[in-house]
């Protein structure tokens, strides 16, 4: 378990990496915030702010292979996908994936190659 008092605010979205060595926690807010935990210490390893989108919650993560990359998908009303080196906090790519009138719930990573992600929501699926 995690200790509560590392997050603060409504947690909207869980991913763990491979080896489940690590997981990452998004938090609700003006400005969202990823928490990124050692799970054989639980420690929180990270904390990545995401302040320039409009949205306030992640909707979906997922850490890629080799557990380096962190690719993001933020919620309404602008939809960007967001690749972050989560251990320097630093942005590696964004793009905005909005579809005219439709949720989209969950980004992924290809297994095969970390370059390459895909974005799916009701009827729809990008690459």
């Amino acid at each position: 378990f995690l200790h509560s008092s590392e997050i603060s605010d409504s947690i909207t979205c869980y991913t763990s990496g491979s080896g489940k060595r690590l997981c990452a926690v998004a938090e609700r807010g003006e400005g969202p915030t990823i928490h990124v935990f050692d799970l054989r210490t639980f420690r929180r390893k990270k904390s990545v702010n995401i302040p320039d989108i409009q949205s306030k919650e992640i909707v979906s993560m997922q850490f890629s292979e080799d557990n380096q990359l962190l690719l993001v998908l933020g919620g309404s009303p602008d939809w960007v996908l967001m690749c972050w080196n989560w251990s320097k906090a630093r942005l590696i790519a964004s793009s905005s994936v909005s579809v005219l009138g439709t949720p989209l719930t969950r980004c992924v990573f290809s297994p095969l190659d970390s370059s390459l992600a895909t974005v799916i929501g009701k009827d729809c699926v990008k690459f």
